[in-house]
């Protein structure tokens, strides 16, 4: 089926993780916008969504009236639970806008033949692109640059200037995640976790105690000690990075940042590409890295930065052997006294790699979404006692002498595990699913297994909070209201000024300046006409007053922007705050309400 030439509107199957629903047409009109149809259990759509994200991020501070909105097609039968559709999309989450079509209606009406697909939709809602695989960063760009420089350049901005002064920002969802653990790393005694939601470093000391924490590369997706120092993984930035404990900062060592297709290296430092670097481990002094995106795993010298590819032809596949060996989407990766093993993701097996002759076999198969691997030697001597997490099942799966036994799994609270490592006597699990941190005695009959309750000290300075920093670059959801048919009605309008971050310095509105509000309708058009008053700013909430239509239901979008300081003499700086306002209007309903988050 081939894809329309205008933007048709949303099947009623499709919803969003946290937002009423909308019309396309009316949410995004005047605007330029981006579909991205994507799935969970493919790396390339994840890679695409966070180069989607990260665009927003670095372009979000223009104010153009730009949006995103990521539809997520499930392939697999575990993709339909919205639960991990959440947890992939949460590091995206202050950037875009996140639906799921479940019946794939949405995604039959494009003609998508496969994920991840990209849609490009001038301020006209004509579709101007739409195209497989991962955008190109410059052409992405200059795509964007060239419709909002087409909405510029023919006035259509100055028509449409209510509507592109509050373009579609993602909603704050109402549950987020405080950690998000995805990898971890032992030398023995020391144990340290990696937070995707803190971009940060965590070393757990006995009993869970955080002993401190560091700074680390965006989103870090793997850990390993090598001579001395953490090396980490930034998977969506396509960089190793080493963590320097001591003065509490992250330097890149390997990767330009962007993805590369490199399928045998040589290069040295930020010279060499990677593609989507994932589990680290270190043998004899070597650090082996997985990419899971280029299907194969690497190594990396530490002391001149250059990196070859060593094991995996590139192209996907589940092949044994040696220079024929290949793997799809390698993730986890650990080393053992003679053997190296592989999480291989996509063919859902555990891979055995004789190291004395870089030779592939395949251990274990069946396994759902394997995404991380740690051993330790057995007690008969006789090689090594491996452990997978099988973060779709979610188990953590024992395999010995090729026989495999479940250790645990969601009945011990395990949703979706990602990273495993020996210390101290235990397994310890990093689940980003439950958003914590597990620790099992695998020795126990039956294993005896322990969730950890962090308590989690403020951000360390570098350490980026995304809801803090970009907070009014992200709508928030309101109570629904009632208001009044055919009626102008006084919309108040709370304004949570002050930084929580820093209770020290208390912002205060300043009601000397001038004050804009746009409220636009994102549903079923509910206001008479486009036209806002501000009837009154006062120290916690502006007002409105907005015609209202027939009765009726339908979502308003409602922007506030205004200028506060911490004090008399201190400069002015501005503040912005928007709110998604489920409606309903009837002759019974109320001339004056407030607007109020309901999330935290």
């Amino acid at each position: 089926m081939s894809a329309p030439t205008r933007l048709p509107d949303l099947p009623a199957s499709v919803r969003f993780l946290d937002r009423p629903p909308l019309h396309l047409a009316t949410a995004l009109r005047g605007q330029v916008a981006v579909l991205l149809f994507w799935r969970a259990g493919c790396l390339h759509s994840r890679n695409a969504l966070a180069d989607v994200a990260g665009f927003v991020r670095a372009r979000r501070r223009e104010r153009r009236p730009f949006a995103v909105i990521a539809v997520h097609v499930a392939v697999e039968p575990i993709e339909r639970d919205e639960r991990r559709v959440a947890t992939a999309a949460a590091p995206h989450r202050d950037a875009v806008t996140i639906a799921v079509d479940p019946a794939r209606e949405l995604a039959r009406a494009f003609g998508v033949r496969a994920l991840p697909t990209l849609t490009l939709i001038d301020s006209d809602g004509a579709i101007r692109f739409c195209g497989r695989g991962e955008p190109v960063s410059d052409r992405f760009d200059a795509a964007i640059d060239l419709l909002l420089g087409e909405l510029t350049a023919h006035g259509r901005r100055d028509q449409a200037a209510d509507v592109a002064a509050l373009p579609l920002l993602p909603v704050l969802p109402a549950a987020r995640p405080r950690l998000l653990p995805t990898a971890l790393a032992s030398d023995g005694e020391r144990l340290w976790l990696a937070s995707a939601a803190r971009h940060s470093v965590l070393e757990i000391a006995p009993r869970g105690v955080v002993a401190c924490e560091v700074p680390a590369c965006r989103q870090p997706a793997g850990l390993a000690f090598a001579g001395g120092q953490l090396l980490a993984s930034a998977q969506l930035a396509h960089e190793l990075c080493a963590i320097d404990l001591e003065h509490a900062r992250s330097v890149a060592v390997l990767g330009v940042g962007v993805r590369g297709s490199d399928r045998f290296g040589g290069g040295f430092g930020d010279l060499q590409p990677l593609s989507s670097p994932a589990g680290i481990c270190v043998h004899d002094g070597a650090v082996w890295f997985a990419q899971a995106a280029g299907h194969q795993s690497w190594q990396f010298d530490p002391d001149t930065r250059s990196a070859s590819a060593a094991l995996g032809t590139g192209e996907r596949g589940l092949v044994d052997g040696g220079e024929r060996a290949a793997f799809s989407e390698p993730i986890g990766l650990c080393a053992g006294e003679r053997k190296l093993y592989v999480a291989d993701a996509g063919n859902g097996a555990l891979r055995a790699v004789e190291l004395a002759h870089n030779f592939v076999t395949t251990v274990a198969q069946g396994l759902a979404r394997p995404v991380a691997v740690t051993c330790r030697p057995r007690p008969d001597g006789d090689g090594d006692e491996v452990f997978t997490a099988a973060s779709w099942q979610p188990a953590i799966v024992r395999v010995v002498g090729g026989e495999r036994v479940t250790v645990c799994g969601a009945e011990a609270g395990l949703v979706e595990p990602v990273g495993l490592a020996f210390c101290r006597g235990e397994l310890w699990v990093a689940d980003v699913g439950a958003d914590a941190l597990f620790a099992i005695d695998v020795d126990a009959v039956p294993a005896r297994v322990r969730r950890l309750e962090l308590a989690l000290p403020p951000l360390p300075a570098g350490a980026a909070d995304e809801r803090g920093s970009r907070r009014e670059a992200i709508a928030r959801l309101a109570a629904p209201i009632r208001l009044r048919e055919y009626a102008d009605v006084t919309l108040r309008i709370a304004l949570p000024v002050g930084d929580p971050r820093q209770p020290q310095e208390i912002e205060q509105l300043d009601t000397t300046a001038p004050a804009v509000i746009d409220v636009l309708d994102e549903g079923t058009p509910v206001l008479a006409a486009a036209r806002h008053t501000v009837v009154d700013l006062a120290g916690d909430h502006a007002a409105a007053l907005v015609p209202i239509a027939e009765r009726g239901t339908g979502v308003l979008r409602v922007g506030v922007r205004v200028t506060v300081r911490t004090g008399p003499a201190a400069d002015p700086a501005e503040r912005e705050f928007c709110y998604v306002v489920p409606v309903e209007v009837g002759p019974d309903g109320a001339l004056e309400a407030e607007i109020r988050a309901v999330t935290a």
